[in-house]
């Protein structure tokens, strides 16, 4: 069996930093809508509370590619070049979280 180790600290209503052995992360939002960021990704999560439905996305970090020491930029032909998928919705998909977010903690408040 192995070794788990967890910690929540709850900042104020709507930001928790969660601790573990595998590092930090940090919680915005609360019952209904909650993005975690972490050193792995964001993870949006979306839901109606009370009833257990809800959806998930996870969206991984981007990792940046290391360069030799010696070539400070790669000799990269145009046929080569990599260009950007045409759809993504990440954008799109954090800021309609953060929208649920804001609304959920006004209706606490009021």
């Amino acid at each position: 069996m192995g070794l788990r180790f967890q910690k929540r600290i709850r900042l104020f209503k709507g930001l928790t930093i969660n601790l573990s052995k595998s590092g930090a992360s940090i919680s915005l939002g609360g019952n209904g809508a909650t993005i975690n960021i972490s050193k792995r990704g964001t993870k949006t999560t979306v839901g109606l509370p009370g009833s257990g439905i809800s959806y998930s996305k996870f969206e991984p970090r981007k990792s940046t590619p290391v360069l030799p020491h010696n070539d400070p930029e790669p000799n990269i032909k145009s046929s080569q070049k990599i260009d950007a998928p045409a759809g993504n919705s990440s954008p799109v998909l954090i800021i309609v979280s953060l929208v649920l977010i804001i609304g959920v903690l006004i209706s606490r408040y009021f």
